[in-house]
């Protein structure tokens, strides 16, 4: 709320101080009809109003979509942090040409699955998706012990953690003194004033020294452009491989789209983890460090995030054998700068596309060709797939509907959960109706929330099996659910 009048200001903040928290996102999710219980914790955050597209009834809103901006590792130090990072996200969002995201607040889908899920590159899939997979263990640690002594196990927690490990913990420095890292002349990696080795694959040390060679931090969609400098350093670590075997292991590591990098971090931080405790280890592993920087020309109003990945521990406690220190450090700033331009081109190809997909007046048989050459040029970009499998059914291509939905389910049928339905409406048209009862009850069987467009699907597909008590009751409830929405708008 802004530009309010000094009285109306004041009222407004009586009203909402007289209410807890609590009280008013009860009332929220009330109104939103969203369980509060299923709920994690976070920011309800306004992503866009949907409106009626009926002829003549484009200004009437049908309802509003809200999404939940999480709060994640948060710590009692950490409010100021969080609130910039939710702002950095409304700042990001409002750039979106095509409006906001327009998720269920109760969504599970967070990090590269969200982003997915909205249209964005595959390739920047690994680098939202590395602080999901890269989860806290100490956090974790810390609400189980939170949870013993709320429930006053205090025995039971002491009895868990054994005297020794007590008094090993009562002589741990608050602020530890961090051991050299030491690559070996035979490639171990050795902290060496801890005597202990750091055990890996010659795949996962590859991509780790590489770090430790860029303090400066690198994200994981430009790792392409770094290719030359992980080959060398794998062919001194892996001589035992034939030279195209170690470059295909390298090209597999750079195409970040399978997100397995996300992976061999994990097991980079599970290899210091079985040696030191998070505390320390965390200055050793890769972690995220998200960096803001404005565009230039005329982008120059524009915030870019980087989510760079990099290793905190200071430089000069690392010894590397000649044959790394004499690999050369890449700086390939021009290559990013294309990997970049490239990048932005598809997401722009894609918001084009996008936008004619909502023009009722554009041929559809002209935007399947359309997006049928951009699929062929990028055939990671599932969102092209989803619109592409909705033009099918409408101009009755019901097999390449089908095929593009199947496509989607068995890449992540959790986040492109729709493609179920759509690919059970697709087969009913088909007059396979007991395919399509059986995809249509496994959407009903995950789904959240069915909408009564659901519902009618799964209607037809009974009444045709003449499944009369069953048509019935999804008629009565796609109905109901009509009515609540048509309630919802006025």
């Amino acid at each position: 709320m802004a530009n309010l009048t000094e009285e109306r200001n004041r009222d407004i903040e009586n009203f909402l101080g007289s209410m807890t928290t609590v009280e008013y996102t009860k009332l929220l999710c009330k109104v939103l009809h969203l369980d509060w219980a299923e709920m994690e914790s976070g920011i309800f955050h306004f992503a866009c109003f949907m409106y009626d597209s009926t002829p003549g009834m484009w200004n009437i809103v049908r309802e509003s979509r809200f999404t939940l901006y999480p709060m994640q590792g948060m710590t009692e130090d950490g409010w100021e942090t969080f609130f910039l990072d939710y702002c950095a996200f409304i700042k990001e969002d409002r750039q979106r040409s095509h409006g906001g995201l327009c998720m269920s607040v109760v969504s599970n889908l967070q990090g590269g699955e969200l982003y997915e899920s909205i249209g964005e590159p595959q390739q920047e899939f690994a680098d939202h998706e590395f602080p999901i997979v890269m989860k806290n263990i100490a956090e974790n640690i810390k609400k189980e012990i939170e949870i013993l002594k709320g429930a006053g196990y205090y025995e039971l927690l002491l009895h868990t953690l054994e005297t020794e490990t007590l008094d090993e913990l009562k002589n741990v420095k608050v602020i530890p003194e961090l051991s050299r890292l030491q690559i070996t002349d035979e490639f171990k990696i050795r902290l060496l004033d801890y005597d202990k080795e750091v055990r890996m694959t010659p795949l996962q040390k590859t991509l780790y020294i590489f770090y430790l060679r860029h303090p400066e931090g690198v994200e994981f969609k430009m790792l392409s452009a770094y290719y030359d400098e992980l080959l060398a350093i794998y062919k001194v670590l892996s001589n035992r491989e034939d030279a195209e075997k170690q470059k295909e292991s390298i090209r597999r590591l750079v195409n970040v789209t399978d997100n397995a990098i996300n992976e061999k971090c994990s097991r980079i931080k599970e290899a210091f983890l079985k040696v030191a405790d998070d505390f320390i280890a965390r200055n050793y592993y890769i972690v995220l460090d998200r960096h803001e920087y404005r565009g230039e020309g005329n982008k120059k109003n524009s915030i870019y995030v980087e989510l760079l990945k990099k290793i905190m521990l200071s430089r000069d406690l690392i010894i590397y054998p000649k044959e790394i220190s004499d690999i050369e450090v890449l700086v390939p700033e021009e290559r990013k700068k294309v990997i970049k331009e490239e990048l932005e081109e598809m997401r722009e190809q894609y918001c084009a596309l996008n936008g004619l997909f909502f023009d009722k007046s554009y041929p559809k048989g002209a935007l399947i060709e359309k997006y049928t050459a951009f699929i062929n040029l990028n055939p990671k970009y599932y969102a092209a797939y989803r619109d592409r499998a909705i033009l099918y059914t409408h101009i009755g291509k019901y097999r390449e509907a089908v095929a593009d939905n199947q496509l989607l389910i068995t890449h992540n049928e959790r986040v492109w959960s729709d493609a179920i339905i759509n690919k059970a409406e697709a087969l009913f048209f088909l007059k396979d109706y007991d395919e399509a009862l059986k995809i249509a009850n496994h959407y009903f069987a995950i789904c959240e929330k069915p909408t009564a467009e659901c519902y009618r699907i799964r209607a037809e597909i009974f009444r045709k099996l003449k499944m009369s008590d069953e048509y019935k009751a999804d008629m009565r409830e796609s109905k109901r659910l009509r009515k609540e929405e048509k309630n919802r708008i006025w």
